[in-house]
């Protein structure tokens, strides 16, 4: 099921009859769910230049003269998108997620990637060691979602491994649902490494969908990308890493709150971290109990065994049916 497809089957479920009695799971925008928190941006704010906006962005991670070269773009998407690109022209293949984010499977196969998937619920299946060597890619996120966690120290290690097995592989990191003072200790270390790109934005932790994009890691990696961001989004995001620093430590703790919230009243298990939350139950098993959630197919899971859950409408049993978006 995509996305579109579940909206819509979302919608109906909530304007009928049952509709108000559910329990809503389902809401996928935190924007949205998370406004009053969001940064405002003055009327007018100070120009801000590439270097600006890459050492505040630096400054707030704590990557000062760490992790290679920045390469900046209005979010994660055309970064990605550029480096697989990169990655077709020169006969890289790509280990993708297969049940975490549809658009990767789908920026891929625009640029023409030769692509192998891998589930990752309920445990990432990372490739194998000891087979096949080569100029390879692998692209996971970290945080994991929609699991909820990030990579075990027996995963980072594989990853690790995987990566010595060759010294023209490397490993892509998409780290928008980072919800922190730092990056996650397997990123870090991943990135201090030499052959790993972490990706980031301020879509998620910042609530800014939109302004700016990061990607940082080997210069033989990123070499062939160029900055494209706009004028207003350096500005704007030089501003929010300022004067909100702190936000992506203190969704932490409203996710929290909200996950206790439904821990307490719906017996719903908190994950480790961010908004999202895996239940091994069926769609329609879930909303046979009056809960609403998100079809594991949603995020290019293969059967029906499993959904995403979110806190971001705890204590919200009914709201507006446009809110899941």
């Amino acid at each position: 099921m995509n996305f579109q497809t579940y909206k819509d089957l979302a919608r109906g479920i909530l304007a009928s009859e049952r509709g108000p009695r559910l329990l809503r799971l389902d809401c996928m925008n935190p924007v949205k769910a998370l406004a009053s928190m969001r940064p405002v941006l003055p009327a007018r704010l100070p120009r801000a230049s590439t270097r600006d906006l890459e050492s505040s962005w630096r400054a707030r991670w704590a990557l000062t003269g760490a992790g290679g070269r920045v390469v900046m773009a209005s979010g994660v998407r055309p970064l990605l998108g550029r480096l697989f690109a990169s990655f077709a022209r020169g006969g890289r293949p790509v280990h993708a997620p297969e049940d975490v984010y549809p658009v990767y499977l789908e920026q891929a196969a625009a640029a023409g990637v030769r692509l192998t998937t891998f589930p990752t619920v309920p445990a990432p299946l990372l490739p194998p060691l000891g087979i096949g060597r080569g100029a390879e890619a692998l692209l996971v996120p970290e945080p994991l979602v929609p699991l909820g966690r990030g990579l075990s120290e027996a995963e980072a290690a594989h990853i690790a491994r995987w990566l010595d097995e060759d010294d023209r592989r490397v490993a892509i990191l998409d780290c928008v649902y980072t919800f922190g003072a730092r990056f996650t200790p397997a990123a870090e270390t991943l990135l201090a490494g030499g052959r790993t790109v972490l990706l980031h934005s301020l879509a998620k932790g910042f609530l800014s969908p939109d302004t700016a994009g990061f990607a940082i890691g080997p210069a033989s990696i990123l070499a062939t990308l160029e900055h494209e961001t706009s004028d207003d989004g350096r500005a704007a995001a030089v501003h929010v890493l300022a004067q909100a620093a702190d936000l992506p430590e203190r969704l932490a703790g409203e996710l929290a709150r909200r996950w206790s919230q439904l821990g307490g009243a719906a017996g719903i298990p908190a994950p480790a971290t961010g908004y999202f939350a895996v239940l091994p139950i069926a769609f329609d098993d879930l909303l046979a109990q009056g809960r609403l959630a998100v079809p594991g197919s949603v995020f290019g899971a293969r059967g029906n065994s499993w959904c995403a859950v979110t806190c971001l409408l705890a204590g919200d049993v009914a709201g507006a049916a446009d809110r899941h978006d």
